[in-house]
C-alpha cells in the first residue's frame, strides 16, 4: 500500500472568541443528532475521485474557495504544458473534511486511495490546502509551502497555478 504524505498549509478560522450559551450549544447538538446528513456531504470525496479519473482538476460547486470555470481550465492546461502530471487537484467544501473524520489531510488521502493512481495530489478543502505524492518523486509538501508563501495573498488560483509550475519544474 502506498503512503500519501500531506501537510496542513493554511487554515483560516472565523468566529467569536465568546463562549456559546449553553442552551444554544444544546440546541445545535440536538439538531445535529436528529437531522439526517445531506446527500452532498456523504459523497463529496467519492464525487471528487470519480471526476478526477477523467479530469485532473475537480471543483465542487459548494467549495468555499471554488475556482471559476476559466481558472479550472487554465489549471488543466498548465498541468499539461508544465509537465506536472500526473496531477490531481480537488477544490472541495469544508464538508469533505467532515466526511473524512474532521481531517483535511485524511480527505486528500481518501481521494488518493480511491483513485489508486500514482501522482501528485493537491486539495483545497474548505480553507485548508493539502498536498502529497503517491508513487512519484516529487517533494509536494515543500513545493506547496513555497507556493503558499509566494502566492498565498493572491488567492486560490494563484497558489494552485504556482504549485503546478513548481511541480513541473521538480519533474
Amino acid at each position: 500500500r502506498r503512503k500519501v504524505h500531506g501537510v496542513r498549509l493554511y487554515r483560516l478560522d472565523a468566529g467569536s472568541a465568546k463562549p456559546m450559551p449553553r442552551f444554544v450549544a444544546i440546541a445545535v447538538l440536538a439538531v445535529a443528532l436528529v437531522a439526517p446528513p445531506s446527500a452532498h456531504a456523504q459523497g463529496v470525496l467519492d464525487d471528487a475521485a470519480a471526476a478526477l479519473r477523467s479530469d485532473p482538476v475537480y471543483v465542487d460547486a459548494e467549495a468555499e474557495r471554488a475556482l471559476g470555470a476559466s481558472e479550472a481550465a487554465r489549471l488543466r492546461q498548465a498541468i499539461g504544458e508544465r509537465g506536472a502530471g500526473p496531477m490531481y487537484v480537488a477544490v472541495l467544501p469544508e464538508s469533505a473534511r467532515d466526511e473524512a473524520g474532521g481531517d483535511p489531510s485524511a480527505a486528500l488521502r481518501e481521494i488518493a486511495r480511491e483513485l489508486r493512481e500514482p501522482g501528485t495530489y493537491a486539495g483545497v478543502i474548505g480553507d485548508s490546502f493539502r498536498a502529497g505524492s503517491v508513487g512519484v518523486d516529487v517533494p509536494a509538501i515543500e513545493l506547496a509551502r513555497e507556493s503558499l508563501d509566494a502566492r498565498g495573498a493572491d488567492g486560490t488560483y494563484a497558489v494552485l497555478a504556482d504549485f503546478v509550475a513548481r511541480v513541473g519544474e521538480a519533474r
